[in-house]
């Protein structure tokens, strides 16, 4: 079962900004608790980039097409630890308000740091699969 998005998702990437929702501790630094949920302003980046910036070890061996990234360079903004699982949206359309989950928090390094960006499981690489299990008899 198709999708309908094609190869869309791809060239949106490179245009627009993403914001990430998800409870505290988004924002680097932050220390007082809420039970309100956060949201942060992201740039993306293509995995050619986070390929040059992201460093090697043992564990990482490079980005893979079901990954993507998304942070700021010059820090200070990111996913941080517990946020595993929150999605990354995007408004390709921001008078529309139509927000499309276009990744889905995974890791990264050290929270917010300069040249860091996290790591996200890119959702259009198993469109097919949710398809089929939010869809079963289509």
């Amino acid at each position: 079962m198709g999708s309908g998005f094609g190869g869309r998702w791809d060239a949106w990437e490179e245009e627009m900004s993403s914001f990430c929702t998800s409870p505290p501790p988004l924002i680097k630094d932050t220390t007082l608790p809420t039970n309100k949920l956060q949201m942060v302003t992201l740039s993306l980046y293509s995995n050619e980039q986070c390929d040059l910036i992201t460093p090697r070890n043992r564990h990482w061996d490079g980005f893979v097409p079901t990954q993507m990234c998304a942070g700021e360079l010059t820090g200070g903004k990111d996913t941080c630890q517990g946020d595993s699982g929150a999605p990354l949206q995007v408004t390709p359309q921001p008078r529309i308000k139509i927000h499309y989950i276009m990744g889905v928090t995974s890791f990264g390094g050290r929270c917010a740091q300069k040249g860091q960006p996290a790591i996200y499981t890119r959702v259009s690489s198993y469109l097919d699969w949710i398809e089929s299990v939010v869809w079963p008899d289509e």
